[in-house]
């Protein structure tokens, strides 16, 4: 799955509708069959695309960063604000359960800490539900590794 963007300044909401409609049937219309020998037995398959829209107007919080977090994640500036805070909320009691459990051999505050923010972990959950990403993929784009990025989904 490959995914590209098509930006379209001064275009309002309705305006990116009527475009990605007609994008998505001339896609149609090419009528492009795939089904390579490897994938011998199974029917040709046209291929398809499927599109969504996001629209912002310029503004102090609503720069090109949020358009692109929105899309990735499909929720806005003030839901992932209060997601973050939430998640805030249930790691400070998730780690003070933890630490209550522990048996100390070293002095508390030792060990790796975490490269990521609370909202990093957050959007990086975020992104591998909405987009299916694979770990390998989440690493590179958060720079954590491939290890780290599942682990961040699991505990999340």
């Amino acid at each position: 799955m490959q995914q590209k963007s098509v930006i379209l300044p001064q275009t309002d909401a309705a305006s990116a509708l009527v475009v990605a409609e007609h994008i998505r049937a001339k896609v149609k219309d090419l009528k492009i069959c795939f089904n390579p020998e490897r994938l011998e037995g199974l029917p040709n398959s046209v291929v398809t695309i499927s599109l969504g829209i996001a629209s912002v107007v310029p503004g102090q919080e609503n720069d090109a960063a949020t358009l692109l977090q929105s899309c990735l994640i499909g929720i806005n500036y003030e839901q992932l604000q209060q997601l973050v805070k939430q998640a805030e909320v249930f790691h400070s009691q998730k780690q003070e359960e933890m630490e209550a459990k522990k048996v100390r051999l070293n002095k508390k505050g030792a060990g790796c800490k975490n490269k990521l923010s609370i909202a990093d972990q957050i959007i990086l959950t975020l992104v591998y539900l909405a987009q299916n990403s694979n770990f390998e993929y989440l690493g590179i784009q958060f720079e954590v590794s491939e290890s780290a990025a599942h682990n961040i989904f699991r505990y999340w």
